[in-house]
């Protein structure tokens, strides 16, 4: 009886083992595209090194890939350690103290009052003024002076406005190149409207440093016009996994201004808000001002919806949509003088566990050297789509039936044994 048993459990002990073999990470034969890394020709390497992600190596790759199937090798066909980071640009923002002074109306019915920076010198280059004031438009001008007698202009065509009653449409942020003037001078235009009434003034300088974005291949696959809701409905498909932050609306349309909300689908296939924004662009002989991009927090999706709100404004014409991500680096070890190759193309991968943080955490993202990717190639030994499924994803049922098996041997001994007792 016990000889009997432990047989049975060697069996289906050996069908589990089987089965978690055949599911057994990186297995050439499953990886269908690679390229080999172009190393430099020094004859030592540095402790880490890069390599950028393309967003066309993973045109046609579902977003549920997430970049789990990326593999470093190295020439003997062993894993090389990684960690995927992102070159996203780093944003300083320093507030600069101002007092506000001379808040006064000019005879043109202008809005006027001085700003006087508390320490000097500095740079700033952005000014957020204060208003309650709800529902308005104006044109802003901005100068600069150093004693208070001599005033230079520092941007004439801005604008601030306020759509409340329209979805809360707000902006009341100017920018203008680097500026080291003490006194500010800000000049509200409100031609025949009603003076417009300042609470207080934000100066700022920020600086964001640069970083290199990726093209993602989308397109525009339905426009819906629902007059009913006073909506345009853009209906964008994205065919790569590459990760999108931004979205970039371009139209021949001027002297508008819409909120636009942003969905993406979640697990349950429902549509789900995750950002809203507004966009403007104002182009007349006294006003240039515009913001057509929305930055949005990152994500890998199949489909986006896009809902401009019209209001009671015409519909844009020919709204066109550009999506993109900040690039992403790969960035592994490089400390043996061999060839390495990138590996990539399977969707049914789980993503690899590495640790490789403190060694990064070691060295500045942008100190780390990049390396050139070769010609993409198909892998000779992929075999198929079908052939990378798990054992129990192809022959499902011969395990089923095996396991089933088993489990009768296992009663009928049982049945056995008590029958003759």
């Amino acid at each position: 009886m016990i000889k009997h048993l432990l047989f049975l459990l060697i069996l289906i002990n050996s069908a589990i083992v089987f089965v978690r073999a055949s599911q057994a990470d990186f297995d050439e034969r499953y990886w269908e595209r690679y390229a080999e890394i172009q190393m430099p020709m020094e004859s030592r390497l540095p402790p880490l090194g890069g390599i950028a992600l393309e967003s066309w190596y993973f045109d046609g790759a579902r977003s549920s890939s997430n970049f789990s199937d990326i593999r470093i090798l190295n020439e003997n066909k062993e894993e090389i350690p990684y960690q995927i980071s992102t070159r996203s640009p780093e944003t300083y923002r320093e507030e600069i103290p101002v007092r506000i002074l001379n808040l006064s109306r000019t005879k043109k019915n202008e809005s006027y009052f001085m700003g006087i920076l508390e320490k000097t010198p500095v740079l700033y280059n952005t000014i957020d003024i204060l208003t309650e004031e709800h529902n308005f438009y104006r044109q802003v001008k901005v100068f600069g002076s150093m004693d208070g007698l001599n005033w230079n202009l520092i941007r004439g065509d801005a604008v601030i406005f306020d759509y409340s009653q329209e979805g809360n449409l707000r902006h009341t942020t100017i920018t203008f190149n680097d500026s080291n003037y003490r006194q500010l001078g800000i000049l509200i235009i409100n031609d025949d409207r009603p003076h417009l009434k300042i609470k207080g003034l934000k100066v700022f300088h920020i600086r964001t440093d640069t970083a290199q974005e990726a093209v993602i291949s989308s397109q525009i696959s339905r426009i819906e016009d629902d007059k009913k809701n006073k909506q345009s409905i853009l209906i964008v498909g994205i065919s790569s996994a590459y990760p999108a932050d931004k979205i970039s609306l371009s139209t021949s349309d001027r002297n508008f201004q819409r909120k636009v909300e942003v969905f993406v689908k979640n697990n349950r296939n429902e549509w789900i808000k995750w950002h809203e924004d507004i966009i403007f662009n104002f182009d007349t002989e006294r006003v240039k001002d515009s913001k057509l991009s929305i930055t949005f927090p990152e994500i890998s999706a199949n489909d986006i919806k896009i809902i401009i709100h019209n209001y009671d404004s015409p519909a844009l014409k020919s709204p066109e949509i550009a999506i993109s991500g900040y690039k992403k680096v790969v960035i592994f070890k490089t400390d043996v003088k061999q060839r390495y190759y990138f590996f990539w193309g399977n969707p049914l991968a789980k993503p690899p566990h590495y640790d490789i943080s403190e060694l990064v955490a070691k060295h500045g993202i942008n100190t780390i050297p990049l390396f050139n990717v070769g010609v993409q190639k198909k892998n000779p030994e992929f075999s198929g789509h079908r052939e990378r499924l798990p054992f129990t994803e192809r022959y499902k049922y011969l395990l089923y039936g095996t396991v089933i098996l088993l489990i009768a041997g296992l009663i009928a001994l049982q049945y056995k044994v008590l029958k003759k007792a």
